[in-house]
């Protein structure tokens, strides 16, 4: 029961194998159970975001990546993310490409009919309004608010500055654990 309350209150690994007397490799067991709890939760929850009256903003973005050249090449790592302003609630998948095959199911699955959808002009999400979404853009070579309509991804920019935060600690994890600290995140 210690193991989860430290997971829970985020003290790493290291501190929480000394405080509880368990070795290293026990307390990582331990916070990968409860990671997965999380992602099977995540999976269960197919709970929607959005619906009539609200703006679901999404976007893509890099995980996992090398900077500025240094370090070992890393492949890429899309993950897609929605964002509900009203409900304050966000959801993000790992996907694997950013494709209007790949996508386009997503945001039927995990946004409500009716939702206001703000996004970029990425073209993947040119059909969305003949889905029964209202489709606005907003060009970031121009703007980050558009002008006209109020569109604007900031939200979901900043679910993703959060969500980036706190998972650049474990840019050592390695394959399928990294998804697993994506969905603990998320949760």
């Amino acid at each position: 029961m210690e193991l989860a309350f430290y997971w829970l209150i985020e003290i790493p690994v290291s501190t929480t194998a000394e405080l509880v007397g368990v070795t290293r490799a026990t307390a990582i067991q331990w916070y990968q159970y409860c990671r997965d709890i999380c992602s099977t939760k995540m999976l269960a929850l197919q709970q929607q975001l959005g619906g009539p009256g609200h703006i679901v903003q999404i976007d893509e973005t890099l995980m996992f990546k090398r900077k500025y050249h240094v370090g070992h090449a890393a492949e890429q790592h899309w993950v897609f993310g929605m964002y509900d302003s009203h409900s304050r609630k966000g959801y993000c998948l790992h996907v694997q490409d950013r494709s209007a095959a790949t996508l386009i199911p997503i945001i039927q699955q995990w946004v409500a009919p009716g939702s206001t959808i703000y996004s970029d002009q990425w073209a993947s999400y040119n059909g969305l309004a003949a889905l029964g979404f209202t489709h606005m853009t907003v060009n970031h070579q121009t703007n980050f608010v558009d002008p006209i309509t109020q569109a604007c991804t900031n939200q979901v920019e900043a679910f993703w500055s959060r969500l980036k935060r706190r998972l650049k600690y474990i840019s050592g994890s390695v394959g399928e654990m990294r998804w697993s600290h994506l969905d603990e995140a998320c949760y």
